[in-house]
């Protein structure tokens, strides 16, 4: 019995001692290709960093304003696509993503701000609020609420007498809501707690369109300047597969405004990740696609 015991343990510390080597030789082999990985993206980098068509933001400049001549720059978007090269170990794994305040704004944000408390409209106005109220406000959002649902109470007398194709237009916009809802200009509704609980009637309005307010969003908060501020300036951002894509700026802003942009954001970009930015392009909507040193 002593036998069969001692060698049933033998083969046990075998067999453990072997899949400790198979771990071993696994975790070995990841960290070599993750190295060879990380030196060819770095070679391609330096590679592209030398190649005569890689400029610096300031010259790729001059190539934009050229392009976009007689076009409608407010309405042009300037975007950079920068390739993550992946650092070592289980960060390698993870995709970046965040938020960005810009020191230049690409663009004014509607923002709603709804509280019954008189020092957070005070607050939210000077924040720079497009609108501020309380119980008044959900008005509008009350009748857009009665405009989805009139059309299941209308008689069949009154739906014969919209027959026609204008009247039966009117009646697909009133039916969805459109109609109303194209007199809100509002791109986010920050409300406060002792509001929130007001909003859950107009979920089926507000939901479809992403204005209903959450604290998972931050669009249900204590302090409502700090997140009126946030809402009116931010930008956020999400690798896909090794690629991040940033809209920087709007080629209305002066060279000096886009290139503290781009420096915003790519400064943003290495202290949250372990990795480093590789290849880098920045174009625009119709205009030229130009590698840049970043």
């Amino acid at each position: 019995m002593r036998v069969f015991v001692r060698g049933f343990a033998v083969l046990r510390n075998e067999k453990q001692l072997a899949a400790q080597k198979l771990r071993v030789a696994r975790r070995n082999n990841e960290q070599k290709q993750a190295t060879l990985l990380q030196q060819k993206l770095l070679k391609e980098q330096t590679a592209f960093q030398q190649a005569p068509h890689c400029m610096d933001i300031s010259q790729a400049m001059r190539y934009f304003r050229a392009a976009h001549v007689g076009q409608n720059k407010n309405c042009t978007t300037i975007t950079l696509n920068m390739r993550i090269l992946a650092g070592k170990g289980k960060s390698a794994k993870q995709k970046i993503s965040g938020t960005l305040r810009f020191p230049v704004q690409l663009k004014e944000s509607n923002v709603w701000v709804i509280t019954s408390d008189p020092v957070q409209h005070e607050a939210a106005i000077k924040a720079g609020a497009t609108k501020v109220g309380g119980i008044e406000l959900l008005n509008v959002f009350r009748d857009l609420e009665a405009a989805s649902s009139s059309p299941s109470a209308r008689s069949a007398d009154e739906a014969n007498v919209a027959a026609n194709a204008d009247n039966e237009s009117k009646a697909a916009d009133a039916a969805s809501g459109e109609g109303v809802f194209e007199k809100v200009e509002c791109d986010r509704i920050i409300t406060t707690p002792e509001m929130a609980s007001r909003f859950k009637q107009f979920a089926r309005i507000l939901g479809p369109r992403g204005l209903m307010p959450s604290p998972k969003r931050g669009t249900v908060v204590t302090e409502v300047a700090d997140a009126v501020l946030e809402a009116r300036s931010q930008v956020n951002y999400k690798q896909d597969k090794d690629i991040v894509c940033i809209p920087v700026a709007n080629v209305s802003f002066s060279d000096t405004e886009i290139v503290e942009n781009i420096l915003y954001a790519v400064g943003t970009l290495r202290e949250t990740m372990t990795g480093t930015i590789g290849r880098s392009i920045l174009h625009s909507c119709g205009g030229p696609h130009i590698a840049v040193i970043v």
